[in-house]
């Protein structure tokens, strides 16, 4: 008997939830939203999904609730209503008011991409090509973003063009690549009017126009993209098809360098330190100079590094000095590892210490540097207390750097030879 009781309790219960409308009109709310509640509860796609919207937004007399904004967009998709599987989808990867699935984000993106809504075709491209949740697949990426390009969306353009450009998906084709990215540029979509300055810089699928490469670019640039600024810098400061003209230079590096373009705020160090076509100021200079060495610019480091050695336009600071040349000889710039070998040999602005010496004046020489190359071979044929002398390893950094002109070397070769009755 408790178990026919039981059964018929699990019965009435599932029963209850089957036939549960899932929301209740309220009596506050205004007459459009009850009727809408009304043709929800009754399978109307469309109520569905406006309720479901109304529920997102807190309009219409209803309070915000993510949940159940989420429970009428699958409704409504269930009930093949396009944006509201494409609605459902975004919300499945994102996980808002559903937990996240890319599995029923996919399969809803999907069906909203074949009912033709816009940017499920885009995004759809987007997961093939990236691989989100599914295997990658440039041909699928390339199917949907032609839908969408061809309905003039252009970051589909864009994108189409880039897969031509690469081959990815379809076969590589420069001309088709141009025209599909001049599209989105046309519309004025900023890194494809970056895009097409590059391009008619290099004759890529267009014929090769150095002013319309200017065009694009400027276009570009006043839309924010920072290697536009960066490349509008560098036209106008070495006078690339146009006058040249500092100012404007200037004024684009200073563009690019507020958002932390590394050889932007290199250059503009240059150009204040040297006045280089702009009034000198070295405050402003070091201030470039610092700005790209902290993001790691070994040529800023380095002359940072000299700036405070020399101490003439900033007071002299070897402490400073050696802190900047650190910096760059550990990202293997030659010339700051032998003037830290120089500075322990020194003590300059560091304790001094001959094996920290020889260690940085061995990574110079390896690294080209012809003075760090005749220094190493002196250590190597005197020997000292912390190196052993070696002959063979002196000969070998005297001929290197013998052969880049330093004529020392050559001139301690030669009486090395002739001491030891050595073969030229």
């Amino acid at each position: 008997m408790k178990k026919r009781l039981l059964s018929l309790f699990i019965l009435l219960f599932i029963s209850a939830i089957a036939f549960a409308p899932a929301v209740t009109a309220s009596p506050n709310l205004p007459p459009s939203s009850k009727l809408m509640v009304s043709k929800a509860n009754a399978g109307n796609s469309s109520a569905q999904y406006q309720l479901a919207v109304s529920y997102t937004k807190g309009i219409n007399g209803f309070s915000k609730n993510q949940t159940e904004a989420a429970k009428w967009y699958l409704k409504a998709a269930e009930n093949d209503h396009p944006q509201a599987q494409y609605t459902l989808a975004i919300i499945y990867m994102n996980g808002q008011g559903m937990p996240k699935n890319q599995r029923n984000a996919i399969k809803w993106m999907k069906k909203s991409a074949e009912n033709g809504v816009l940017y499920a075709q885009y995004n759809l491209g987007d997961i093939y090509y990236t691989g989100k949740g599914i295997k990658q697949n440039y041909k699928e990426a390339f199917k949907w973003w032609e839908k969408a390009a061809i309905r003039k969306m252009p970051q589909a353009q864009y994108n189409l063009g880039i897969l031509y450009e690469r081959g990815e998906g379809v076969a590589r084709n420069d001309i088709l690549a141009a025209k599909w990215i001049k599209k989105a540029a046309d519309q004025r979509y900023a890194m494809a009017q970056y895009h097409m300055g590059i391009l008619c810089q290099d004759g890529r699928g267009v014929k090769q126009n150095q002013q319309e490469s200017i065009v694009w670019f400027s276009k570009a640039a006043k839309q924010g993209i920072v290697p536009a600024q960066f490349i509008l810098g560098e036209i106008y400061r070495e006078g690339i098809k146009v006058e040249k003209d500092p100012e404007i230079a200037a004024r684009w590096y200073k563009e690019a360098a507020r958002k932390n373009h590394i050889d932007a705020q290199y250059n503009l160090g240059l150009m204040y330190i040297h006045g280089d076509g702009i009034e000198k100021n070295v405050a402003e200079g070091i201030k470039y100079y610092k700005q790209a060495a902290n993001l790691g610019h070994i040529y800023a480091q380095y002359n940072l590094g000299v700036l405070y050695a020399k101490g003439e336009d900033v007071p002299e600071d070897v402490k400073e000095s050696f802190k900047w040349f650190l910096k760059a000889a550990q990202k293997n710039e030659p010339r700051s590892q032998f003037t830290i070998a120089n500075m322990y040999v020194s003590g300059e602005g560091v304790e001094k210490n001959e094996l920290e010496a020889f260690n940085w004046y061995k990574q110079a020489a390896d690294n080209g540097h012809p003075i760090a190359q005749y220094a190493l071979a002196i250590i190597y044929y005197t020997g000292s207390s912390e190196i052993a002398r070696d002959l063979d390893k002196a000969m070998l950094y005297l001929r290197q750097a013998a052969s880049q002109g330093v004529i020392e070397a050559e001139e301690l070769l030669q009486e090395i030879r002739k001491y030891f009755s050595l073969p030229e």
